[in-house]
């Protein structure tokens, strides 16, 4: 699915495995760890537009990624955070460029693309980008660089675990989607695809965002802030299978009107289109 879904499984994933020890850094591990499989994108530099997208969803995306590379991920982490690193000035500030970097631009493509399809600059987005790229770094300031950061204390099993968990969730929510997943990878080269959500569906991202992001401004010690995280993966896995139950239920209809025309096939795709499984018309 899109990216600021997985970001979401895996900032959700990280709160569900490490949130009690470790709070906000867990969400962050996610999140990171949910976007590792989309790497293979960076392969399109080298490669024309069709082996570019045979090669999306493949190795990085395949369970097999999915039990390696934690292990090395999580002990990275865990040489990293114990290093102490992570506590230097020269290090928070690095962070905090690098990060504002991202989301400058970040906010400046949504800028373009709202230009190329209006013709004119939406000076209104532009405004409100720029105030909330403003705030961030305001609060990165004062609650990151200006903070005596507390000490991690996560075990090599632990940070696996975290990582575990977000890369292993990207594939297989990717495979619920068109286009297909090669789970299997580097033993087959099937393309798993099951058609019942669309690569960008609000209706299963935003309530996910919403328990998430009230979950990550609770203590870490907090019960609260496990409920809704908790809260967040329940509505949208339990959306998840109504979109299954909804594309059985589209089949049927579809297959009893090819019989009512008499009309015989051997083979027929449906997949959903944005909405379409709450709002559109089948």
């Amino acid at each position: 699915m899109d990216s600021l879904t997985q970001i979401t499984l895996g900032a959700a994933m990280g709160e569900a495995t490490l949130g009690k020890k470790i709070g906000n850094r867990a969400m962050l591990w996610g999140a990171i760890g949910g976007t590792i499989p989309d790497l293979d994108v960076v392969a399109n530099v080298f490669m024309d537009e069709i082996d570019a997208l045979a090669f999306h969803r493949s190795i990085t995306h395949s369970l097999l990624f999915a039990v390696t590379t934690p292990l090395a991920f999580g002990w990275l982490t865990h040489r990293f955070y114990q290093s102490g690193i992570y506590r230097k000035p020269t290090y928070k500030a690095t962070a905090m460029a690098v990060w504002l970097l991202l989301l400058g631009a970040f906010a400046f493509a949504i800028n373009v693309i709202s230009w190329q399809l209006s013709g004119h600059l939406n000076w209104t987005m532009v405004l409100f980008s720029s105030t909330a790229l403003g705030g961030i770094g305001w609060l990165l300031w004062h609650r990151y660089y200006c903070t005596e950061l507390e000490e991690v204390h996560a075990s090599v099993r632990d940070w696996t675990w975290l990582f575990f968990w977000s890369i292993f969730t990207h594939p297989l929510l990717d495979s619920c989607t068109p286009y297909g997943t090669q789970l299997f990878q580097p033993f087959s080269h099937y393309r798993v695809a099951f058609n019942n959500i669309s690569v960008v569906d609000p209706m299963y991202t935003l309530p996910f965002i919403l328990c998430v992001g009230i979950a990550a401004c609770l203590p870490r010690t907090s019960r609260k802030r496990s409920m809704w995280n908790w809260a967040g993966i329940a509505i949208s896995t339990a959306y998840l299978f109504f979109t299954f139950w909804h594309k059985q239920q589209v089949n049927q209809i579809f297959e009893q009107a090819l019989m009512r025309e008499q009309i015989a096939v051997q083979r027929y795709m449906t997949t959903p289109t944005i909405l379409n499984n709450t709002c559109g018309r089948d």
